[in-house]
């Protein structure tokens, strides 16, 4: 992810946009629960302390470590517009190609652990079957990332009657509420 900040004027000018885009979309072609909206973040596995204690003037300073700080997982939140929770994916460094459930939890493996147009591939598959069956539509609310605005993953997402309503970049950082 990369992070930024965004001008005053800026935020209000791209809220406005959005805004004004929603409120002229048309939600009556969708079922509730063919709604999602969702988003990946990667979960560190051993963050050191932010805190240290040592005597003012020590040389240095002894910083406990777990040995796993650069380990990760990547995990996929998301909601269904009717209200009900998606179960989490957690994605981590393996070779097993194959979504599975434990626990309540879909946990694959890939070789870098990240949320690649591969693994949202998958996800999209697991969680509207019945759109790519029938005759109904799903749409999916995200971020701008890169993997999601890419070509190929919006060819995907048609042949699939899926739609897609993007955050704008900058944006998704700040919360909103209900009209």
């Amino acid at each position: 992810t990369t992070l930024f900040r965004l001008e005053d004027v800026e935020i209000i000018k791209r809220a406005f946009a959005f805004k004004s885009f929603i409120d002229d979309a048309d939600f009556s072609k969708y079922n509730l629960s063919n709604m999602i909206a969702m988003d990946e973040t990667a979960v560190f596995m051993g963050q050191a302390s932010q805190t240290t204690i040592e005597q003012r003037g020590a040389s240095s300073v002894y910083i406990p470590s777990t040995g796993y700080e650069s380990a990760r997982v990547t995990c996929i939140l998301a909601i269904r517009l009717d209200g009900t929770k998606v179960p989490p994916l957690i994605i981590s460094k393996g070779k097993k190609d194959k979504i599975e459930r434990v626990s309540g939890i879909f946990i694959l493996e890939t070789e870098k652990a990240w949320a690649t147009q591969a693994v949202i591939r998958k996800w999209v598959d697991l969680m509207l079957p019945l759109v790519m069956r029938g005759s109904q539509r799903g749409l999916l609310v995200w971020d701008a990332a890169s993997t999601h605005r890419a070509k190929d993953m919006k060819k995907f997402l048609h042949e699939r009657r899926i739609h897609q309503i993007m955050i704008p970049a900058g944006m998704t950082a700040y919360p909103c509420r209900n009209d």
